[in-house]
């Protein structure tokens, strides 16, 4: 996934990618802009599933949500 500097927009690089559980991540990015130099912290989790796994690890809860058709 491409991220960029909240700041300046500059092109990010992950620094350290750290899983927290089966569904959650912590990913620490610094900007590629040396005037800027901004470092910071995001979290990310999975949310629900679109289509199931045909392999479920079964400790893994993941909600399934069907996308509806329009």
């Amino acid at each position: 996934m491409r991220r960029s500097c909240p700041h300046c927009e500059a092109p990010a690089r992950i620094r350290t990618s750290e899983a927290q559980s089966a569904l959650s991540r912590i990913t620490k990015y610094q900007c590629s802009n040396i005037d800027c130099c901004h470092v910071w912290v995001e979290g990310s989790e999975v949310l629900y599933s679109i289509v199931p796994s045909a392999s479920p690890n079964p400790t893994v809860k993941i909600p399934v949500r069907y996308k509806e058709r329009n």
